[in-house]
Parts: C-alpha cells; structure tokens; sequence
C-alpha cells in the first residue's frame, strides 16, 4: 500500500466530518443547485463505488444527496482535489463516472467537483470533448458518438466566497491556499486562526490534523514553525500543546479505558486503553503510511502517559524515529569478583 499524500490525508479527515461537509459544500455549491437538491440530506458514500483499489486515505470523495422534488431521487457529488496541475485529470474523472454509472442499478446524475490549490495558474482543459484534436468538420461528425462532459471548478487562488464562511471551513481553505507556500506571514495568519477553534465542537482535532498538515509540507524549517506556534499575540504554543491532551480525552470518553485482557500481540491488545491506542494509530498511519509491528506492539502495550508523550511528539516529528526515539540497548555489568584468599 502506498503511503498517502498528506494533502490526501487533510481533507479526507476534514470531510469525513458530515456537518463540515455539509458547511463546506453550501459554500462551493451555487444557489440554484441547492435550490434544488437538499444538502441535509448529504451522506458519506464508500469509495469503493468509485474504484476498489482506492487507499481508504485517497482524497477522492463521493456523497449522496436527495432532490427536493423527488425526481430524481437522488444526486452523487463526486469531489477532487488537485494541488498541482495534472493532465490527466478529465481522463480520471471519466474513469471514476465510467465505473460509478456502470455499477448503478437506476441511472442517477453524478456531479463532479473539483478544488485547485496549486501554486500554478489553472490552465487545464474544462471538458472531455475538447481534448480531442479535431477539425470542426470531424468534430460536427463524431461529436454524437464521443463521450463529453465537465465539472465544478473552483481554483483557490482566484475564487472567493460569497458568504463569510464559519471558522472551520476558513481554517480548511486557507491551509490548502498556504500551508505549502512557505510565506511566514501567510503561515502566522494561519496559526492565529486556527487557535481560534478550540472551544468550539472538534476544535482540537482540526488543529491537531492541520498541524501534521503544516509540518508535513510546509517548506519552511520546523524550528521557524515551532516559533510561530509560541508567539507571545496568539499564545498558540499552549493551545496547540493541549490538543493532544484534548483528543485523548475525547478518546477516553468515546473508547473507554478497558482494563480486560484481550490476548494477542497482533491483534487483540493485552490491557489496552483502547480509545488512545486506536486514535494514536490512526494519526500515525496517517502520517507515515503503515506502521512496522514493533511500533505496532509498542503502541499497543502503551500506559497513558507514554501515549501522551508520543502524541506531542507527533506534532512536529518528521519520522517516526522523532516520535519513538531508539535507546541503544545497555550492556549487562560485569561481574566483579573478590580475589580468592589464600
């Protein structure tokens, strides 16, 4: 399995929020597609209607939604997102709409939408059709026979909303707008919002999923960024130092602490805090693909203060020797003996 990309990894753990996406998608949607089809109504579908060799980290998305009127019944919003210009994209696209219409047992309209945060102008072809180099009598003869649509686009370099978007989603934006740029004050701006969403519902975790973000692809050096984070305006160095202590609560009261013994090395975890184990794996997996079965065992056999540890660790660590520090293996003493009397 591939190890994900960490753009991939951000915006699929902030759309798996369903409330988040529905905020984020009555942003991007325009008026009269949402006078028509009912955004309370969206539901997270598997990806796995779209490919199934898909990683479950891929950014690929696709929701469901009801129409108001009840014909169609139903609307699919296949959602992209591209932090470079790929050539391939409508090529993509049609393979992803090829394999979801052939899978659909009633026919239902799939919508693609697509979000830019690259660093280059947009300059990619629109629609499908027109990637065929034809002259306009070849184009009026085979025009009925090719396959030809297009998508949503909304490139973030140039797009602006026309509401004032919440917290959340103006954090999320502005990380995919900047966090690779390098720009220290764009970076500082950045940080100073995000310490804005502790207090409010899932704060610490998206701070906490935008700060393995920013230090995953951010070009600035970390120590520039740990500086940031302790700046004496926002005082973000103990706001961002919590979230890891805030999400293992959150751990405690959704996974519990169970004291049982479960048995297995691989698998069933002997005395295991379950909801910090699985939540620490999660992130790191999230952060450097597959674990190895030491750090595997290690986590799972972990006491509270150690998972602890380990989490503030994973803030700023660009391996997972920073997070799990090797300690070279000491040597037994050797015996001293008294010399022999005569």
């Amino acid at each position: 399995m591939s190890v994900p990309h960490p753009h991939d990894v951000f915006v699929r753990d902030f759309l798996a929020d369903l409330d988040q996406a529905r905020a984020f998608f009555r942003l991007l949607l325009p008026p009269a597609f949402q006078t028509e089809f009912d955004l309370d109504t969206l539901a997270a579908e598997p990806t796995s209607l779209i490919d199934e060799t898909l990683n479950e980290l891929q950014s690929d998305l696709l929701f469901s939604l009801t129409t108001r009127s009840g014909e169609p019944r139903q609307l699919y919003l296949l959602f992209e997102h591209k932090s470079y210009l790929d050539p391939g994209l409508l090529a993509q696209l049609l393979g992803y709409l090829g394999r979801l219409y052939g899978k659909q047992r009633q026919r239902a309209p799939i919508l693609p939408l697509v979000i830019y945060h690259g660093m280059a102008r947009f300059t990619l072809l629109r629609r499908f059709g027109d990637e065929f180099a034809l002259t306009t009598a070849q184009q009026e003869l085979l025009r009925p026979y090719l396959p030809d649509f297009g998508y949503l686009l909304y490139d973030l370099g140039d797009w602006q909303p026309t509401a004032e978007p919440p917290l959340a989603i103006r954090v999320f934006l502005e990380a995919l707008r900047g966090a690779a740029s390098g720009d220290l004050e764009r970076t500082r701006r950045l940080l100073e919002l995000a310490a804005r969403l502790f207090g409010e519902r899932n704060g610490a975790r998206i701070v906490h999923a935008l700060l393995t973000y920013l230090f995953n692809v951010t070009p600035l050096p970390p120590d520039t960024v740990r500086g940031l984070l302790s700046h004496p305006r926002s005082e973000l160095e103990n706001a961002m130092l919590t979230a890891a202590q805030q999400l293992y609560e959150r751990g405690h009261r959704e996974g519990k602490i169970e004291g049982k013994i479960e048995g297995k090395i691989e698998g069933k975890i002997e005395g295991k805090i379950e909801g910090e184990v699985k939540l620490l794996r999660q992130l790191l997996e999230h952060k450097f693909g597959p674990l190895p079965k030491r750090i595997e065992r290690l986590v799972a056999s972990a006491d509270e203060a150690a998972l602890r540890t380990w989490s503030l660790r994973l803030l700023t660590a660009t391996t997972l020797d920073e997070v799990f520090p090797k300690t070279p293996r000491r040597r037994p003493p050797t015996e001293c003996r008294s010399p022999k009397t005569p």
